[in-house]
């Protein structure tokens, strides 16, 4: 098994459970988006149903599912990035993925996974769902269409995008609580609220967030000045480049490498002590499963000192 396939695995188990960010990302990812989607899908369609005085405008596919691709990716990216600053501050994870590229890859796998599944999934149930529980008002969207499936699956690449500008967020400030208000703040008050600001409206095009929700389609006031598929690539350039300067930042903290790790080793004096240093982080880090069972093992192994 690879160094970053062992991150990887490492990274599941620690964000599973529910006790570990797993459970915080079920409830904001898929809980929150669909109330507030179905809240307000309820109160369109009884507003259309009060009299033939009030007039409420058809939903088209391109305008069903923006609370879907505007929050899920906002609550995954907040939680990767308050999971990412507090990995970077735990000196047993430096010990555990002694690469900190192969950690930051490995996060960015499992929650942007995370991410771009709960987005894809949620967006095709609201699709599908939407105009045979609302017909009045959502009537006209269908799932299975060319704007349908470019919002599924454009969605879920954006949110995972998303999520690597998040971890180089949390790389570069290296704080848990500052690197989710800055997440948050960014997408909620920063990119909406500029708009707002005289002379400054024309920079909402730029805005990271505001990018993805285009390129699934949806349809946006200030669009930005390329296609839906430049969205793609600026995004993904934008992002890229966010995850690498984080990198950069955390590599200039010092080195990390397997020297630290020996060092760290040969202070414990013995086998013992090291296994149980592991085995406490692995408790504080994951639930009692077989999974961080395997994880312990093995890092038992890793930081046994040399005889």
């Amino acid at each position: 098994m690879t160094a970053l396939a062992r991150a990887v695995r490492a990274e599941a188990v620690r964000a599973g459970g529910l006790r570990g960010a797993g459970a915080v990302l079920l409830a904001l990812a898929i809980a929150a988006p669909a109330a507030v989607t179905l809240a307000v899908a309820a109160l369109s369609e009884h507003v259309a149903r009060l009299a033939s005085s009030v007039q409420v405008t058809a939903v088209a596919t391109t305008n069903a599912a923006y609370w879907v691709l505007s929050l899920t990716p906002v609550a995954c990216c907040a939680v990767t990035a308050y999971a990412a600053a507090g990995s970077a501050r735990r000196e047993w994870d430096r010990f555990l993925v002694p690469n900190p590229a192969v950690g930051a890859a490995a996060r960015w796998l499992v929650f942007g996974g995370f991410a771009a599944a709960a987005t894809s999934g949620l967006t095709a149930i609201a699709l599908a769902a939407l105009p045979l529980v609302f017909p009045r008002v959502y009537g006209d969207v269908r799932l299975v269409s060319g704007a349908g499936a470019r919002m599924v699956v454009v969605g879920g690449v954006t949110a995972f995008l998303l999520c690597g500008a998040a971890i180089g967020v949390a790389l570069l400030l290296r704080h848990p609580v500052a690197a989710l208000v800055a997440v948050v703040g960014w997408a909620e008050i920063i990119e909406p609220g500029i708009a707002l600001v005289p002379g400054a409206a024309n920079a909402q095009r730029y805005m990271p967030f505001h990018n993805a929700v285009y390129a699934s389609g949806q349809e946006l006031i200030f669009a930005p000045p390329w296609s839906p598929d430049g969205a793609i690539a600026y995004l993904a350039a934008l992002c890229t480049a966010a995850f690498a300067l984080g990198l950069l930042a955390s590599a200039a903290e010092g080195p990390r490498g397997r020297g630290g790790a020996h060092h760290a080793g040969t202070a414990t004096g013995n086998r013992a002590t090291s296994t149980l240093e592991t085995a406490r982080f692995v408790q504080r880090s994951v639930d009692h499963d077989a999974a961080p069972v395997r994880l312990l093992v093995t890092s038992s192994r890793t930081f046994a000192p040399s005889r």
